[in-house]
């Protein structure tokens, strides 16, 4: 990371609940940002550190799916595979340029 950013990057959203390892990566007075707010990094170099999280909400769950079984909210699914293809699908990720999501089926 830092070959590509040799000051480091200004900030951070740690989906990945990769945590602290990740700090090394940002400047000084970076921003660190996790999806979860138990795997929040101790601030050091004057990085600011905080989380974000979601609360789940059934009724607003039920309300996406309908919608969506309506065909009133639109999805983009750049394919579909298997669960035992997750490596394939990371593969195609991680190559980009995917018109949409890839879904993993159970």
């Amino acid at each position: 990371m830092l070959r590509l950013a040799p000051g480091g990057v200004d900030g951070i959203f740690d989906a990945a609940l990769i945590s602290d390892p990740l700090l090394s990566a940002l400047r000084t007075g970076g921003s660190f940002v996790s999806a979860t707010r138990t795997r929040v990094p101790s601030p050091e170099r004057g990085i600011r550190v905080s989380a974000v999280g979601g609360t789940p909400d059934g009724a607003q769950l039920k309300e996406i799916l309908e919608r969506l079984a309506a065909g009133r909210l639109k999805t983009r699914v750049a394919g579909v595979l298997p669960l035992e293809q997750a490596a394939e699908a990371h593969r195609r990720a991680e190559a980009g340029h995917l018109p949409g999501r890839l879904v993993l089926t159970i």
